[in-house]
């Protein structure tokens, strides 16, 4: 190894790399290894949400709509400028009605983007690295980040710019804390600009600036109670300023869901849950092995392979982080690893429901705090490591094939990606009972002309979660296809019944019209207009039975 890394620094292009600026350096090899890991997959569909929040959300349609963009939710009603959600994502919606005001509705400009912040990120790891590494070691944990397989929805998923987009503006104002050496107001300004926009991103954007101020505290060698003390007021001022216009103007005051197992489950349960949700996070780390979107899942006994093996699991690991900490003193490895289980915490369910039980794009910043951790216990132990030539030879070797591996399941893995039937399919095999992966596979049948086989997705998705409106409008449209409009008309009135769905409107007020009876289709768009009141599909329904 050794004499394979001295061999490349003779070559004319790392000759000439090695004389580049950390930071430079960093980013054009991040750059390189990002295209060639994910340049394959630049063309992948638009998928999932990519659909509500992109292709059919006029909010996307022009920068121009930017007021509406902040005075709403994210995800947009067929034909209508009206939102509904809880998320608040205008920073994300701002940037996606940039690219198609530009490009049009074609993916590969927002595959780009995505990865572009995907490598600013990473960039921007390896210079905090660099803080309490080496170049060497902050440069290998930031293309560990780069390349992680765990990271590939964070990239390949659009909708899920929002994890990329918030570390990146959060990072940058850790950086700039970090490295300040006095915090003039100029600075502490920058700084609640950078928490703003990192916040407009996503509101876990909140989890760093606990990183940010403990960072402040422990790190600083001079007037740290004052610097801490400053950055934590700017912090506060910048996390109000957010809710308070996600509550003031967005109208947006909760982040609780109700469309997955744990989100409608007792406390108990979540309890109960909380071990295998971690465990399932951290082995993935390790090993990142039956991947898959929309995992809804959850623990119901205190069995010992369900409950009992992950708490130990998750235990040990805990235990050997505190032991760490408390043998060795390393502040840096404590910073690390609160930053890590902080970021765990936040998407236990246990702060508030989210849309599915794990989800891989929710580790992107505790992956971080974990690289960080391995990172500086490497770093400790460097001299040791120097000393010992079969352990150098050893850790470099598993470096080398660590990159390898996780480089090949993450380019396999981002093909997945493709399009929503070689998803689906590929993810429902390790996750057979998710009630979103079994309605995503029907549509994706139904849109391929296999209605019978659709049918039966959608009936076990319902099976699965009996309160879903969407799987129920579903089912409801393959009667509708099938001709059997009693029955749809029954599936399309039980979706409403649990929530307003747009598609479920469309079909009943179609079910109607098509048996002719023209009242009472008059009489149910009389009522479906005040809930969705620009929709063109209900607005020609309405003209129709004005005939």
């Amino acid at each position: 190894m050794t004499k394979l890394l001295s061999h490349l620094k003779q070559t004319p292009v790392i000759r000439r790399l090695l004389t580049l600026p950390f930071p430079t350096r960093a980013f054009l090899t991040l750059l390189a290894v990002g295209l060639a890991l994910y340049g394959n997959s630049l063309a992948n569909e638009f998928l999932l949400d990519d659909e509500e929040q992109i292709v059919n959300n006029r909010l996307t349609e022009s920068i121009s709509y930017l007021g509406k963009i902040f005075s709403g939710a994210s995800t947009g009603e067929g034909g209508s400028f009206n939102s509904y959600g809880v998320y608040f994502r205008p920073l994300m919606l701002a940037l996606f009605a940039l690219l198609r005001m530009s490009f049009g509705l074609d993916p590969l400009p927002f595959h780009l983007l995505q990865l572009g912040f995907h490598v600013g990120t990473a960039t921007i790891l390896a210079l905090i690295l660099r803080h309490f590494t080496t170049e060497t070691i902050a440069l290998l944990g930031a293309i560990v980040f780069l390349v992680h397989p765990m990271n590939v929805e964070a990239v390949s998923y659009i909708a899920a710019l929002q994890d990329p987009l918030c570390a990146f503006f959060a990072l940058l104002c850790f950086w700039l804390v970090l490295t300040a050496t006095t915090l003039t107001w100029r600075k502490l300004g920058m700084v609640f600009l950078l928490a703003i926009v990192s916040l407009f991103g996503k509101e876990t954007a909140i989890l760093s600036f606990f990183a940010i101020v403990l960072a402040t505290f422990v790190f600083r060698e001079a007037g740290k109670l004052r610097a801490t003390i400053l950055v934590g007021l700017t912090l506060a001022l910048s996390t109000t300023v957010y809710f308070g216009v996600r509550a003031g103007v967005a109208g947006l005051t909760t982040l609780a869901h109700d469309s997955t197992q744990l989100a409608r489950a007792s406390l108990e349960v979540r309890l109960l849950t909380l071990p295998a949700l971690l465990a399932s996070y951290l082995t993935k780390f390790f090993i990142p092995w039956r991947l898959a979107t929309t995992q809804d899942w959850v623990v119901r006994s205190p069995s010992f392979e369900g409950f009992v093996l992950p708490l130990l699991f998750v235990g040990t690991i805990s235990a050997l982080c505190l032991w760490y900490i408390f043998t060795r003193r390393h502040k840096a490895f404590l910073f690390f690893f609160i930053w890590t289980f902080a970021g765990l915490g936040f998407h236990s369910h246990l702060v508030a429901a989210l849309d599915g039980t794990i989800a891989e794009r929710w580790f992107y910043m505790p992956c971080m705090g974990m690289i960080g951790m391995v990172a500086v216990v490497v770093f400790a132990n460097r001299e040791w490591f120097a000393r010992h030539r079969i352990a150098h030879v050893s850790i470099s070797a598993l470096i080398c094939a660590v990159l390898a591996g996780f480089s090949a399941r993450s380019f396999l893995r981002s093909q997945d990606w493709r399009d929503g039937y070689s998803l689906f399919t590929t993810d429902i095999v390790h996750q057979e009972d998710s009630a979103h992966l079994q309605n995503n596979v029907g549509v994706e049948l139904f849109r391929r002309g296999r209605v019978d086989e659709a049918k039966g997705y959608f009936e076990r998705s319902i099976e699965l979660n009996p309160t879903w409106k969407i799987s129920w409008n579903n089912l409801g449209a393959v009667f509708h296809r099938q001709k059997n409009l009693s029955r749809a008309e029954e599936c399309y009135r039980k979706s409403m019944n649990y929530g307003p769905y747009l598609l479920a409107y469309r079909g009943y007020a179609g079910v109607l019209l098509q048996q002719e009876r023209l009242g009472e289709a008059k009489r149910f768009l009389e009522t479906a207009l005040k809930v969705f009141p620009a929709d063109p599909e209900l607005l020609s329904f309405e003209q129709f039975t004005k005939k």
